[in-house]
């Protein structure tokens, strides 16, 4: 398989994930400004993140067989969910979530390969790279919560992590939009102050 064919195959599947994500979180169905609803868009955005790094792995198993493949797929994923599910829909906002993935498939492509010249076999490899990114994704904040769940001795792995500067950074991107400015809730104890 040359790298245009491989290049195709991951844009189907990207499309593909993405035609999924957005048909189980509709745009009609999540109202903007809903504390109940953010979460769903927060999960939405960190699938994005996780789709993004994970696309990283396949590199890692092509950058062995050193095969040649250059394309990105943030900006397919970007495309079909920022209308489907209803994301800020400023023009800036779009292209600053964009570049927040392509900085976050950068760094995994970068970490990966890095783990791919470190490992030299494909097993060593495969291990050493889902150890690393399952590090990166349970101290990046959003597995586990900085404030109450992480102990004071690894704190260090949060702030190292490159999955929380991703997710600050889509997360800021769209919940300082106008559209929740204003919060409402279904409940009326979650909006009481603490």
């Amino acid at each position: 398989m040359d790298g245009a064919d491989h290049a195709r195959k991951m844009m189907t599947r990207d499309l593909i994930m993405g035609c999924l994500v957005g048909n189980v979180t509709m745009r009609n169905e999540m109202k903007t400004g809903q504390i109940e609803n953010s979460a769903k868009f927060r999960g939405v955005l960190f699938f994005g993140l996780i789709n993004v790094m994970f696309n990283g792995m396949q590199e890692l198993a092509i950058t062995i067989f050193r095969l040649l493949v250059i394309f990105n797929r943030g900006t397919a994923y970007s495309a079909l969910l920022g209308y489907t599910i209803g994301f800020a829909a400023a023009r800036a906002r779009f292209f600053k979530q964009l570049l927040a993935f392509i900085g976050v498939h950068q760094m995994a492509l970068s970490l990966l390969c890095f783990i791919a010249a470190l490992g030299r076999t494909q097993v060593v490899a495969n291990t050493l790279g889902t150890f690393t990114l399952l590090m990166v994704f349970v101290l990046g904040g959003f597995v586990v919560a900085k404030v109450y769940d992480i102990q004071d001795w690894i704190i260090w792995g949060y702030y190292v992590s490159p999955t929380m500067y991703g997710q600050n950074a889509i997360a800021i991107n769209e919940f300082l939009s106008d559209r929740w400015s204003t919060l409402r809730s279904l409940d009326p104890h979650l909006l009481m102050p603490v």
